[in-house]
């Protein structure tokens, strides 16, 4: 139970302190926080994913770094910056602009990290839900996303990307 606590205490603060020296107190930012926990073998919630592998809190303060700079970059709609966040094989996989910063209206106007495993050595994942806004409308639903991501030649990149179908808020009433 001590151990459980420790990581709620710790995920609490790093996600405190990388927010705020990451990004204005108007980020779009947000970090769930289930990661594989300690001693679990990857299934501390049942939001962490089945078989993920123990992150060290290192890899999950630079994991959620790395992840926070792409998605800034794709909710801000740079193309450019996106794609410095992604391997050849994605840059490869992603040509058209929609698929990697989305469309100008609707357009991605949050994210929440919700999950990040260690997929082996060098091979993570993360699951994250992108919220689109209409302008003047506001949010009109979400989709989740699931990144592949590499540690390769001293720094990660997103590999791969799923994304889910779209759910809309506006449907449901």
């Amino acid at each position: 139970m001590k151990k459980k606590a420790r990581l709620v205490a710790w995920i609490t603060v790093a996600t405190f302190l990388v927010s705020i020296a990451s990004y204005a107190a108007w980020s779009t930012y947000s970090f769930v926080g289930q990661v594989a926990a300690p001693g679990a073998g990857g299934r501390g919630t049942a939001a962490a994913g089945e078989g993920g592998q123990v992150l060290k809190k290192e890899e999950q303060a630079e994991l959620v770094r790395f992840l926070g700079g792409f998605l800034e970059k794709r909710l801000a709609r740079d193309l450019e910056g996106a794609r410095t966040f992604l391997s050849e094989k994605a840059r490869e996989e992603l040509r058209e602009p929609g698929e990697l910063i989305g469309v100008s209206n609707p357009h991605y106007s949050s994210y929440t990290i919700m999950i990040m495993n260690r997929e082996g050595p060098e091979r993570f994942s993360a699951l994250v839900r992108i919220t689109e806004s209409t302008t003047g409308e506001g949010e009109i639903g979400y989709f989740d996303e699931e990144l592949g991501l590499v540690y390769r030649d001293g720094k990660y990149q997103v590999d791969s990307l799923r994304k889910s179908p779209f759910v809309n808020l506006k449907e449901r009433g």
